[in-house]
């Protein structure tokens, strides 16, 4: 027989081999199991390699500690009686839980990990246990070491040391080493650790050659080609992280993916972008590290211009509704609706528009607003992209700016005021006269 520890509450697998004076195996042969050098608890027989085993349950009732397991061979007309024992160790198996739901802390912030330590007797019966060492490890580093309260529970309050904890997701171990009569056990969990990130822009190429977002201007289907430089608050290059790059349509805040990937040993993540879709104005592109609180996460921002499209004046396929004309100083609006939802996809429907007039903004929804200055007088022909996720269509329409009716360089509400202003005085003045008359 082996020495073994073994767990309350779990079956034990007493196993031995029968030998004879020359190491031959002796085959089927009754052994008869005594523990404790109690009555036997049961009888196994040898197989032919001469091995025999047999299973045991141990109950909760069952002290902790050493005890001496016997088996016993009473011999036969060939083999004398022999018997040999073991020490099989008693444990009490335990188990750690984490006690709190906090999945997240930000750097240069307290952190509080709980949890709590319970012994099993056996079988579902559990006991809370108090005073033992307990040891926290975040990230691999040790943050603490506690010993358990009255009813097993502990509580950790870490400091989250950004010279320490770089951020991200980090892994949580709370760990029991066990004592001589109990089983150690551990606890492991995540936690996510947002430390500060900024994005610079290292350097770009349009269509390689260098570029410049404040100046040059990316047509539809050219090429960018950027390297970003990312960093933390303690000005230390993130490298090895995970990141996503995408852009949105300035002022709108749908984010459309780019590319996604890990940053370089330096800190630096390249990515190359072929923009093809059909909405001209101006794209922000951003760069954001997982697990991080993104201070900057600008990459760099341009114009983007689609080509002229070939469009249609079909305006079967939509309703136009309100008034087309505007005057300078007031407000267009109008309300775009397809006409026939059956062929889109309702719930995914866009409306963009194309080189639009400055100052003019559409709603995903297909409301256009404008307010349009007096250099604007005039007919503007207005290009709007509808797109369902799948199909889209390109129309247009007109809309007719005038200017304000003034009289004389005065506009309609002073020439009112004035009337009245007027008005009043020659009142007065009849009154005065009036009066005078009448005295005389």
């Amino acid at each position: 027989l082996d020495d073994q520890e073994v767990s309350k509450g779990s079956w034990v697998y007493i196993n031995g081999t029968v030998l004879d004076d020359r190491d031959d195996p002796v085959p089927f042969v009754p052994i008869y199991i005594i523990w404790k050098r109690a009555p036997e608890i049961g009888r196994a027989t040898t197989k032919t390699d001469g091995t025999f085993s047999m299973q045991y349950y141990i109950q909760y009732e069952d002290k902790v500690g050493n005890v001496s397991v016997i088996a016993r061979f009473k011999g036969t007309e060939i083999y004398l009686a022999n018997e040999t024992s073991a020490v099989y160790t008693i444990k009490t198996s335990s188990t750690l839980v984490r006690s709190d739901q906090i999945t997240s802390v930000a750097q240069g912030e307290n952190v509080q990990i709980r949890g709590k330590l319970i012994e099993y007797e056996g079988g579902f019966r559990g006991v809370e246990t108090y005073g033992k060492t307990i040891t926290l490890s975040i990230d691999g580093i040790v943050a603490g070491e506690k010993r358990t309260a009255f009813d097993g529970s502990v509580t950790f309050t870490v400091f989250i040391d950004p010279e320490i904890w770089r951020g991200g997701e980090v892994s949580v171990v709370m760990e029991y080493a066990g004592s001589d009569n109990c089983e150690g056990s551990r606890n492991v969990s995540k936690l996510f650790i947002e430390a500060d990130m900024f994005a610079t822009l290292s350097e770009a190429y349009l269509n390689d050659v260098p570029f410049d977002p404040e100046k040059d201007v990316v047509r539809r289907d050219d090429t960018i080609r950027a390297r970003v430089y990312l960093r933390d608050s303690e000005h230390q290059p993130l490298s090895d992280w995970f990141v996503n790059v995408s852009y949105i349509d300035i002022p709108w805040p749908h984010k459309y993916p780019i590319s996604s990937g890990i940053t370089d040993s330096q800190g630096y993540y390249e990515f190359t972008w072929t923009p093809r879709d059909n909405v001209s104005g101006i794209k922000s592109v951003r760069i954001e590290g997982e697990g991080l609180s993104t201070t900057n996460s600008l990459a760099l921002e341009f114009t983007y211009i689609v080509p002229p499209l070939q469009v249609t004046d079909d305006t079967e396929l939509i309703d136009i509704v309100g008034n087309r004309n505007v005057t300078t100083g007031s407000t267009l609006n109008l309300v775009i609706k397809a006409r026939h939802p059956e062929d889109w996809r309702v719930e995914d429907l866009e409306f963009s528009l194309v080189s639009p007039p400055e100052g003019m903004v559409i709603t995903y929804e297909g409301t256009i607003t404008w307010k349009p200055d007096e250099d604007q007088v005039g007919e503007h022909t207005i290009t709007v992209w509808l797109y369902d996720g799948q199909d889209s269509k390109t129309f247009r329409f007109n809309v007719t700016v005038t200017k304000k009716e003034s009289f004389f360089g005065f506009e309609n509400g002073v020439l009112i005021v004035l009337a009245l202003v007027i008005l009043v005085v020659g009142l007065l003045v009849v009154v005065v006269l009036l009066r005078r008359r009448k005295h005389q």
